[in-house]
């Protein structure tokens, strides 16, 4: 199942929304993480599989650590295409 990390830079309130499709996903601050580097929150992510979600000059980003993720960005709609390993 896919992990998502969000970054701290997403609301953790993502979380209750996205709970039924992703629910081992997380939030940097809810995991103590908020004032750590982004490599540290990147080796994080890698050792605990997980693929961190962050905005990156206003435009959502989904950084696999071991997946690849084709993503449909279309107004304010996302949609995330998974491709089975």
């Amino acid at each position: 199942m896919l992990r998502l990390l969000f970054d701290q830079n997403i609301s953790f309130r993502i979380l209750k929304l996205i709970e039924d499709h992703f629910p081992e996903s997380a939030q940097v601050r809810i995991l103590g993480l908020e004032d750590k580097s982004d490599i540290e929150i990147w080796n994080y992510a890698r050792e605990n599989d997980y693929s961190i979600v962050t905005f990156l000059m206003l435009t959502l980003v989904i950084l696999p650590t071991s997946k690849d993720i084709p993503l449909k960005l279309s107004g304010s709609e996302l949609e995330i295409h998974l491709q089975s390993q």
